[in-house]
């Protein structure tokens, strides 16, 4: 992959999220969803990466494709595109899903666990407010770093997920505007996310890829790749948003210099595994969904890049 190749990252990494949900739209009951149901949330998972594999056969498909997926519902989605040998990129998560912070999903041994797995990339999703909690966000530094000095030694890059939620204790006139989701997006998490950024790139962090959120426009996301340090690649993702938000944000963050592709999960495959998982559609049938919505935002995106990908 040279590096004015896009990534475009099909994000299945969901666990707790992914359990609720089913949950919700099955009406199982939660211990269903974490024994038996494990095996429909994983055979999911393998139709989303089957939906990635059938979007790459497509003439105009053009970029670095990359699936995000676990290893607790992940393992046959992992094995079908090593077996299908299509140059898919494999980015696993490190993170225990959930968290408020970051912490390592499996403790002081991660580095076994990821080993075993053996990604070609590792995710750590951060929920961090500069603003915020310091103690919290000071013990994500301490974690991120660990992590960052393994994979250098073992020469693995670093997707570092960042996102900015809003900090209570701000006062009354900000918490207002925090509690108001469209101000909070358009006015102050463009602000704090440079912030975060700046704090995270001096805490001794230069990820391969920054994976942020929507920006209310280009010189906005262009800000963020400016704030950091090191020559690492931006991604926007979707944040399970309807498609056209994603596909709004996608157009912007693709005209911005120094972004480099998308990571999009919910929005390209909520509603086609929401039918097959509920007998409204055949299996083949939301493969074709899931492949069509990829292959859209990648449109997108080639369409508003300077270099056309």
């Amino acid at each position: 992959m040279t590096t004015n190749t896009p990534a475009f990252v099909l994000a299945i990494d969901h666990r707790n999220s992914l359990r609720r949900w089913y949950v919700a739209l099955t009406g199982a009951a939660e211990a269903t969803a974490l024994s038996a149901g494990g095996a429909a949330l994983s055979a999911g998972k393998v139709v989303v990466a089957d939906g990635l594999l059938t979007a790459l056969a497509d003439p105009a498909y053009a970029g670095q494709p990359m699936l995000l997926v676990d290893e607790e519902y992940g393992q046959d989605a992992i094995a079908r595109l090593r077996d299908a040998n299509a140059g898919v990129q494999i980015v696993i998560p490190a993170e225990r899903s959930g968290e408020p912070e970051f912490i390592f999903e499996h403790g002081a041994s991660f580095g076994e666990h990821i080993e075993r797995a053996g990604p070609d990339i590792v995710k750590a999703l951060v929920r961090y407010n500069p603003s915020g909690d310091q103690e919290r966000n000071a013990r994500s530094r301490h974690g991120l770093t660990e992590l960052a000095r393994w994979l250098e030694d073992h020469g693995l890059p670093l997707m570092l997920e960042l996102l900015v939620p809003p900090a209570p204790g701000a006062g009354p006139a900000v918490e207002s505007k925090h509690r108001d989701a469209k101000t909070f997006d358009d006015e102050i998490r463009p602000a704090l996310t440079v912030a975060a950024i700046s704090e995270l790139s001096e805490a001794g962090l230069s990820p391969a890829y920054w994976k942020v959120e929507g920006q209310p426009s280009t010189d906005a996301f262009a800000s963020l790749a400016q704030a950091a340090s090191g020559d690492g690649r931006f991604l926007v993702l979707g944040r399970g948003e309807d498609a056209t938000a994603v596909g709004r944000w996608v157009a912007m963050a693709a005209a911005a210099d120094g972004f480099s592709g998308f990571a999009v999960g919910r929005t390209i495959w909520a509603q086609a595994l929401a039918d097959w998982f509920t007998g409204q559609a055949s299996r083949d049938d939301a493969v074709a969904v899931i492949a069509a919505n990829y292959l859209h935002f990648t449109g997108i995106y080639l369409k508003n890049s300077p270099s056309g990908g």
